[in-house]
């Protein structure tokens, strides 16, 4: 079965801008164009609104458009998967998605291990 993500994704995208308010996305790793290394567990937030990109697609592997970052045009292209959440700038409703971590999960009933050692949290004022 094909993921659900990219659906959600874009329904939310729509309900945002057809209330006249500014989606924005919230991506692991950043983007494909970026032209920086990003750790595995950095965020990249976008502001995706009809007016801040050009010729978005949100197909069922990639989220593509063009925008401007300190005055240079980049052709964006971003992992439908590594999409955190997607919500309203203005009063913050929209979608926090499950992190897949990318290892294979198990067939068998165990279950998983907890994590080791104290929460790595911060924060943040």
């Amino acid at each position: 079965m094909t993921s659900n993500r990219p659906y959600l994704i874009r329904a939310i995208y729509e309900w945002v801008v057809d209330n006249d308010l500014t989606p924005m996305l919230v991506v692991r790793n950043g983007g494909t164009e970026l032209g920086t290394a990003l750790e595995d567990d950095q965020l990249t937030v976008y502001n995706i609104s009809p007016r801040a990109v050009r010729d978005l697609v949100i197909d069922e592997e990639s989220i593509r458009f063009h925008a401007r970052f300190q005055g240079v045009s980049k052709h964006m292209v971003l992992d439908v998967e590594k999409v955190a959440r997607i919500f309203c700038k203005e009063n913050n409703e929209g979608l926090v998605f499950p992190w897949d971590n990318g290892e294979s999960s198990s067939s068998s009933d165990e279950d998983p291990t907890p994590p080791k050692g104290p929460p790595h949290l911060k924060v943040v004022k």
